[in-house]
């Protein structure tokens, strides 16, 4: 996938692959509390040695119409955790060290969205979003604000959201209400524990 145009390229070739991903559950069956931090579990390959990760959770309801509920923003070469401070969906990241992306080769990245409460009502579904850059007005933009580009046009290869069974796939973690479940409804989770979202992919289209 080519997400984010990069440096220097006002618009996209036509000849480009996507230039965002998005991954929503299956409706759900009840109502779903989410409460406390939220981290995304990637593991990505890319064919340049530095770009940015962009990440929305949305609430996507109605007609397909959705509502932003929290973001993420990373640059990769920042990517270094502090694991002694961090724990499970909170990973701590100094971002004082840079380090080039090994390119062409798999990377595990952990990235905190901003910690949320949010309950999603039954019949909702849950979508996550990734880009690398969002200068396109097209793109979601919280509060009105984008980030300068970072690095050049890059092709960007995803390993998996997580699939059940596969622990070694990207995933999404957040903290759980008493009562909740997965996102896809698939095992209840007990209350005050994380649950690990399972969603698949739905639209690859290029903004």
């Amino acid at each position: 996938m080519n997400l984010g145009g990069g440096l220097n390229r006002p618009r996209a070739s036509e000849t480009d692959p996507p230039s965002f991903l998005e991954w929503t559950t299956a409706p759900l069956a009840h109502d779903v509390d989410v409460i406390g931090p939220i981290e995304l579990q990637w593991d990505v390959a890319c064919s340049a040695p530095d770009t940015a990760f962009i990440a929305f959770l949305q609430d996507v309801y109605d007609h397909g119409n959705a509502t932003n509920i929290t973001a993420a923003y990373l640059r990769a070469g920042l990517r270094k955790v502090d694991e002694e401070q961090s724990r499970q969906a909170a990973p701590v990241l100094p971002c004082k060290t840079f380090e080039a992306i090994p390119i062409g080769q798999k990377v595990p990245y952990r990235i905190p969205l901003v910690p949320n409460a949010r309950r999603f009502k039954a019949g909702h579904r849950l979508r996550l979003y990734l880009t690398t850059d969002d200068q396109n007005k097209d793109v979601p933009a919280p509060l009105g604000f984008r980030h300068a580009s970072v690095g050049t046009s890059s092709l960007i290869w995803c390993f998996h959201i997580h699939v059940y069974r596969f622990p070694w796939s990207s995933r999404l973690v957040c903290g759980s209400a008493p009562k909740n479940a997965h996102c896809d409804g698939d095992r209840q989770k007990q209350p005050g524990k994380t649950s690990q979202s399972r969603c698949r992919p739905l639209n690859t289209n290029r903004s």
